[in-house]
């Protein structure tokens, strides 16, 4: 046999031991190979790699199977490069696919044999799928004892394993990336911590596209000591994972943790002292630093006043965290033109301003802006942007949301999704938000509906259904059962082709359409959307229907939230809105760019773009070259009816 072949190989040029693998399954018993040429039928083709591919094709007949696998076990003894080694792996990932025994062992020396082979990366993935298959179904009516074993067994771990081997092979090409993370999605939530970021390091290296996305998950709550535990361990190294030494330093700084920073930078100059990530988080700490003059610009007075209010709270709070260095000038905008406003804080000499918060003042100001004094807005329009590059806009507003699930979408594999909405502006602006970045990442808009006022909104919902149907698929599938039987009533249900759907709705109608689409047969796919969902309605159903759904969280809620900590140390109760939110990191950014790193004018403005970004109480910001603020923000799931992160 080839495992016996290729053991023999490695005993002549190492010491390399037999893997101790665990059999879980005993399915069938590899085929015996005949070493009399006479009884085995040669793989004959013009091109030596052809026969490789006829005989994995012939494998799909399943009378074919055995032969397939004994016609290429002869490929991989007896042919020359590199025809024998795509054989062997050919072999492998057929035992592996049809579950024969020791399978799993003739992978693991096929991996030895040829470490660096092109298809590597493509074996690590049909051992993660081979994992996967060995999990056991979790059955409702199990033990509750039982439950908890097999809940918290290491196959999802194993899975994890070969996705992270699989994405680390230098030739990933994008089809199997996006396999990866496809088949990640399925088993993450029931992996170790210490598994799932390994997984997220090395997606981040192979994604670029979404690289901070992963980089954010990966580092989230990522202490000092574990990033030197993770160092230790050769999962990431200051050479490789530059980013995400960065990201801790940045959510340090934020924090104003900078004991946090001296540890990390103390860590670096001993493994990595010429590095530039070691040089910039230096400059972070020891860097000239100065007093932070902020200006505001919002409406105290008049009907926006509420608004405006909660948006001071939040800059007050920033500001007071930080001491006796910050001094705010605050001007009204509603009780005088924002013009006026606007050159009273120039004339004061402020460092950089907060506001305006209405759309329309932003707009009016963007083209009389002095290009040396940064603006942030709190405005939704983010059209203003590109009308001065000293103008950064700054919300969550839903277009910023639809624009980051779509590049979520993407990056989980999800390529045609249909968007359900309302006759309701903040849906029509998140849909349409969703719908255009979708289509720029190369995304496809299977179908889009809106409702009505109505409850009822099934046969809606079924012409969905119904517009999904494969027609190509449908047809033959009819033309087939017509050859057999009699002529009758055929009712073919095909599963929806879509691979999610994108629901701009509220919490209440999504918890109300999570029955209908099941009842019309959509289930048991991606279901998408936006903060819009946490209104206190989504579990009046108690999240029926809704495993697969996946949303954003956009204010404050972990228990270790600094902001939450600040603002009930102040307010006693309640929850900080939004805006309060938004307004909070906005401030907390130019006190990192002034007070901590002893930026001005321009270079302020420059540091806006930074890559990095800034991690922040309501996601990652970072600013595009337009100066729009794109977010990266938390994702929550139902899991027994309560709302939790997702993984």
């Amino acid at each position: 046999m080839l495992s016996l072949l290729v053991l023999s190989s490695l005993n002549a040029c190492s010491s390399h031991k037999t893997p101790n693998i665990s059999i879980d399954n005993h399915k069938q018993v590899p085929p015996p190979i005949s070493h009399d040429k006479s009884n085995v039928t040669p793989a004959i083709s013009v091109d030596p790699m052809q026969a490789v591919t006829d005989l994995v094709l012939k494998s799909e007949n399943a009378n074919q199977l055995a032969a397939a696998l004994e016609g290429l076990q002869e490929l991989a003894i007896h042919a020359s490069s590199p025809v024998k080694e795509a054989a062997a792996f050919r072999r492998v990932q057929l035992l592996l696919k049809h579950q024969y025994a020791n399978a799993d062992i003739e992978a693991h020396y096929v991996l030895l044999a040829y470490p660096h082979d092109r298809l590597v990366a493509d074996l690590h993935f049909w051992f993660a799928q081979w994992w996967q298959v060995q999990e056991p179904v979790i059955n409702p009516d199990m033990e509750v004892a039982q439950i908890f074993i097999l809940q918290n067994s290491s196959y999802a771990n194993h899975v994890l394993d070969e996705l992270t081997a699989a994405l680390r092979q230098e030739n990933i090409d994008n089809g199997l990336l996006q396999r990866c993370i496809a088949l990640s999605q399925k088993v993450i939530s029931r992996g170790s911590i210490e598994h799932r970021r390994a997984w997220y390091f090395a997606v981040a290296h192979a994604d670029l596209a979404h690289r901070d996305y992963w980089v954010q998950l990966a580092s989230n709550d990522l202490s000092i000591a574990d990033l030197q535990s993770l160092q230790v361990e050769q999962l990431i190294s200051p050479e490789q994972d530059g980013a995400i030494y960065l990201h801790v330093a940045r959510q340090a700084m934020m924090k104003g943790n900078m004991n946090a920073l001296q540890q990390l930078l103390a860590m670096l100059q001993i493994k990595a002292p010429d590095l530039p990530v070691t040089r910039t988080i230096s400059s972070w700490l020891y860097g000239a630093s100065q007093p932070l003059h902020l200006g505001v610009l919002l409406p105290l007075t008049g009907k926006y006043a509420r608004f405006a209010q909660q948006a001071l709270n939040g800059i007050r709070l920033a500001a007071d965290r930080q001491g006796q260095h910050i001094t705010l000038s605050i001007q009204d905008t509603a009780t005088q033109s924002i013009q006026e406003a606007y050159q009273a804080l120039h004339d004061a000499g402020v460092d950089a301003i907060i506001g305006p918060l209405l759309s329309n003042h932003t707009e009016t100001l963007a083209t009389q802006l002095d290009a040396s004094l940064p603006i942030m807005a709190l405005s939704m329009r983010q059209g203003a942007a590109n009308l001065s590059p000293a103008l950064f806009i700054h919300n969550i507003s839903p277009e910023t949301q639809g624009k980051f699930i779509a590049s979520y979408a993407i990056s989980q594999g999800l390529h045609r999704i249909a968007v359900i909405q309302t006759m309701n502006k903040n849906s029509e602006r998140e849909a349409l938000s969703f719908i255009n970045s979708f289509a720029d990442l190369g995304g496809e808009i299977a179908n889009q509906i809106t409702l009505n006022e109505g409850i009822d909104h099934r046969p809606t919902l079924l012409q969905l259904r119904e517009n999904s149907d494969d027609k190509a698929l449908l047809q033959q599938l009819i033309e087939k059962r017509a050859l057999f039987i009699p002529e009758q009533r055929l009712d073919i249900h095909l599963p929806a082709n879509m691979d999610g759907l994108y629901l701009a709705n509220n919490g209440k109608q999504v918890s109300e359409l999570a029955g209908q689409l099941a009842y019309v047969d959509i289930r048991k796919i991606p279901l998408l959307g936006s903060s819009r969902w946490m209104d206190g309605h989504l579990l009046d159903d108690r999240g029926r229907n809704l495993s697969t759904a996946r949303f954003i969280q956009d204010i404050p809620n972990l228990h270790n939230s600094d902001l939450k900590t600040y603002f009930h140390e102040v307010w006693g109760k309640g929850e900080p809105s939004k805006l309060l939110s938004v307004a909070y990191d906005s401030t907390q950014i130019f006190i990192l760019l002034v007070t901590r790193l002893g930026l001005t004018g321009g270079d302020i403005i420059q540091a806006l773009h930074s890559k990095e970004g800034f991690p922040s109480e309501t996601g990652l910001v970072h600013f595009n070259d337009d100066g729009v603020g794109e977010k990266t923000f938390s994702l929550y799931r139902i899991q027994q009816h309560a709302i939790v992160p997702a993984q």
